[in-house]
Formats: structure tokens, sequence, C-alpha cells
């Protein structure tokens, strides 16, 4: 369901007399948009009820009806008869352009450009324009506070809902396993890595593993309701630089996708930021109808700052996540072998549009187990020093305070504590002002 769909139902169920402020039809929306749509008439023929009672329009509508019915009632607000207008004319008119995109695809296929059959559609584009009023569809400030959103997340701290997030790790390190645990987790209402998950319904795309390979890891790691579309099934997953992408449209709009991996879901250029743009842009418009998606990609080496590509990749991501293995001084590892002795790293990487976060993690052959931090009290400590100092403090502050409250004896180590604090995110750290080699620290105020 795509947003103009979504606040338009909902501005019909709080007020069902807007169906007299502009021509709406059954054909003009699709699936289950179609049947609630009818629904609402029907009920407004009837009855001309203020409202339509939500639960009412749940039992009708049958299996799945709570939750899509509160899907379009959460950020809901009541639309005036203009505002309402305008809305309906942009959701027409995009659903124009899609026709006559799809018109103008066809006759290139077939060699037949023909302008005049686009002629109808053209015009109704036309018309639709001339009566919109574009500063209607902006919002105050004062209208955004009042919509019930909030950042939800299916993986606690890690893996935002509704959002483009991006895996980074080397070829080989344990990304497929460590997805396949995220997907079992999410689709089976289990907490993982001791955070919270929330149940959706779980497709992991596969176009990089052979068929024989997955099925031995869906065995080993008991994976019953993850759903999957493999390059080796007889209609396998489209490319999403192809022209038949859209069959993904056609997935629930409340799933979690796993694309596993960039580099294998589309035939363009990953150095290109035109090729890549488009593949983003296409993964924009799924989590726009409500989807969640995981994107792995591969690195060159464990250091996640050296991904492989354009930087449209994560310039047009919306979080970042990083797989690499540590050593004891948390420095990256340039090994991406799956190794039981090693200490990995699984969190926030060089973006995200929410807050930093990370776990360590061990691998015992069957998958990735939560490893503790083994400087976790000693980190805590440090950031509550800072956080709590009336001013920016320097390292030979810290020092001299963390000899005796830590019983830090070497410089050399509290400078690695105060390295790995700052790849957490835990606090900053800038040269003083006027002098290159006094570094200050600070903890962030979000």
């Amino acid at each position: 369901m795509n947003e103009l769909s979504r606040v338009i139902l909902g501005a019909l169920i709080m007020n069902p007399a807007l169906l007299e402020a502009a021509p709406l039809e059954g054909r003009d929306f699709d699936g289950k948009e179609r049947q609630i749509f009818e629904l609402i008439s029907e009920t407004w023929e009837c009855s001309r009820p203020k409202e339509i009672d939500p639960v009412l329009l749940a039992e009708k509508i049958g299996d799945g009806g709570h939750s899509l019915v509160a899907s379009l009632m959460t950020g809901a607000i009541r639309l005036e008869a203009k505002t309402f207008r305008d809305r309906v004319n942009e959701f027409k008119r995009k659903k124009i352009t899609g026709e006559i995109l799809r018109k103008i695809n066809w006759q290139a296929k077939t060699g037949e450009l023909d302008l005049k059959e686009l002629e109808p559609e053209l015009k109704k584009y036309k018309e639709l324009s001339g009566t919109m009023d574009a500063s209607s569809l902006l919002k105050k400030g004062s209208e955004l506070r009042e919509l019930d959103l909030h950042v939800e997340w299916i993986l606690e701290k890690l893996i935002p809902e509704r959002a483009i997030t991006v895996l980074h790790g080397p070829g080989g390190i344990g990304k497929t396993w460590l997805g396949l645990a995220i997907g079992k987790a999410v689709s089976e209402n289990q907490m993982l890595f001791s955070l919270k998950t929330k149940t959706k319904p779980t497709i992991y795309i596969d176009y990089e593993n052979p068929l024989p390979v997955l099925i031995e890891r869906v065995r080993q790691m008991d994976l019953t309701k993850i759903m999957f579309w493999h390059l080796g099934f007889d209609i396998p997953p489209p490319r999403l630089d192809s022209d038949n992408w859209q069959l993904f449209k056609e997935l629930p709009q409340d799933s979690f996708l796993i694309f596993d991996s960039l580099r294998s879901s589309q035939n363009g250029d990953e150095n290109s930021s035109r090729d890549i743009a488009l593949v983003m842009g296409r993964l924009k418009e799924l989590r726009e109808q409500g989807r969640t998606i995981l994107l792995y990609h591969h690195t060159s080496k464990a250091d996640e700052r050296m991904f492989r590509g354009s930087m449209a990749i994560t310039d047009l991501a919306d979080h970042v996540l990083s797989l690499y293995k540590v050593n004891q001084r948390f420095e990256e590892i340039d090994d991406a072998e799956p190794d039981p002795a090693a200490l990995y790293r699984f969190g926030t990487g060089t973006k995200t549009r929410y807050e930093r976060f990370g776990v360590f993690l061990t691998f015992n052959g069957q998958g990735f187990q939560l490893a503790e931090n083994p400087d976790e009290t000693a980190l805590e400590a440090i950031q509550e020093f800072i956080r709590t100092a009336d001013h920016a403090v320097n390292q030979s502050e810290i020092f001299s305070w963390a000899k005796d409250e830590l019983e830090v004896k070497k410089k050399t180590k509290l400078t690695a504590l105060l390295r790995k604090g700052e790849k957490l995110g835990l606090w900053d750290s800038f040269l003083e002002q006027g002098n290159t080699k006094r570094r200050i620290y600070r903890v962030s105020a979000d």
C-alpha cells in the first residue's frame, strides 16, 4: 500500500463524508485497498455515519483485517475537503503516470511507438495537474508533531522498521549465517543476542548461494518460517534493475526482505552512482509501501569503512551496519574466514539516521552467539566520567582518573579504550582549538 492510498483510506475511515468531495471509484484501487474502499462506500451509502467503526471494518475484511486497518489509522489525520481532493488528484496522477510508462515500455519492446495511444492518459494527467494546489501538499511542523509515528525496530537498536539497512562485511565472514539468524528470530518471534524482535513475514532473496548449500543451512538452523526466493527456482527473483523488478511489489507489504547480495541482485556496475541510484530508488519504493529491507554488501577487507563500490550505496541507505573481526585492541582484522576463536563486532557502521549501537559475537560453526564485551564495564565508567564532567575533558585528565578508578596503569591501554569507545559511538573526540596535539572528549547530547 503506497503512502497516498494509505492517507486517502485513513481519512475516509475518520470522515466518510469526504467521499462526496472527490470522484473516487473502486477501480482506482487494487487488491485489499479496493476491498476497503468498497466497504467504506457501502457503509456510507447505507447509513451516512460520521466515521467508520474500524473494528467492524476489520471484521468485514477478514484475514489480516485488524493489522491492515491499524496500519491505516496509524498517523491518520482529518483532512479538509479541499486538501482531500488534492490528495486524490495526486494519487490518480501517479497511477496515470504508471500507465503511461507501462505503455511506453511495451511499445518500445515491440518497436511500435504510437503517441496517439497515450493521448487519453496524457489528457487526464493534464486535467488533474490543472486542478492541484501544490501548497496543499505541504504540512506544517505543528501538523507533523500531531502524527502518532515513532521509530520502531524489527531487531532492537539494530534494524529499524520500514528502512533500508545495508550490512557491510568481507565475503565469507558469515553475513549469510547472520542474516538467516535475524530472519529466523523475526519470523518466529524470538529474541536474538538478548535483543527484542518484531514479528514480520520474512523473505530471503538469494542470488548468491548454491541451492544445496542453502538447503543445508536451512536444516542446520531449523528454519521453518522464513520464505525463500532462490535463483534456482522455476521463476527466479528478478534483478532490481530489470523490467520485471515490480514482482517484488506483489510480496506482502509488511514483510522483511533480505537481499543476498547487492552485487548479485542487479546487473549494473556497483561503482556507478547512476546504476546504484536506480537500484536504491527501487528499494525505496518497496520501503515506502511498508517493507523493511536488509541488503548485504561485500567489503574489500575487514574494515567496514572500505566498502566496495559507489558512495551512493551508503549515501542512499537509511542505516549501515557492519560485521567484522576484532583483536584485543578492538582493531579490525583482515581475515574473513569464520573462526570459533575470534571475536566479532556487529553494529552501526559509517552512516545511520538512528542511534549508534553494537554487540560482540562469536561463531560456533552453526551460527553466531552473543559474546561479552571484554571492556564493557570500563567503557561505561569512562562514558559516565566524560558525561558528568563540568567541562570537555582531555586524555590526560581521563588517564589521571582511570589510574585509580579503573586501575588502568598503562596509557596505551587507555588509548585503546578511548579509541574503542569512540568507534562504538559512546563519545566523540576532537582536537582542542589552537592545540593540534591535545584531544578533547565529550559525550553527544543525544
